[in-house]
């Protein structure tokens, strides 16, 4: 485990740009849905803990999510990737000497 690593995954935009009634992470992309391509990537880093802004279609998104060791962090205000970050501000207050990562559910390509 890295224990100076806090990752956080934005997992709550509707990607309406997708033009589809399912959020865009969720869509399959190689056999997994987007976001889980991404959250693969980001455990294999190792990291101390793993959160996920989650918003839209919230229950959807972790039901998907359900198995693995994440940790859920609401973005009530839901217009902007900063409303998505300061969603977890009080974690990162709490683990302000951790490297912090910060992810786009829909980056599933990212090594």
């Amino acid at each position: 485990m890295n224990n100076r690593l806090l990752a956080l995954v934005l997992a709550a935009g509707e990607g309406t740009r997708f033009r589809s009634d399912k959020t865009k992470i969720l869509h399959p992309l190689l056999g997994k849905s987007m976001l889980r391509l991404v959250l693969d990537s980001v455990f294999r880093l190792k990291p101390e803990k793993v959160l996920l802004a989650v918003g839209y279609q919230r229950e959807a998104v972790i039901d998907e999510t359900a198995p693995l060791d994440v940790e859920y962090v609401d973005q009530i205000v839901k217009n902007s990737t900063a409303n998505a970050i300061f969603a977890a501000n009080d974690i990162f207050t709490k683990l302000k000497d951790k490297d912090l990562l910060i992810l786009g559910g829909n980056l599933p390509l990212v090594r």
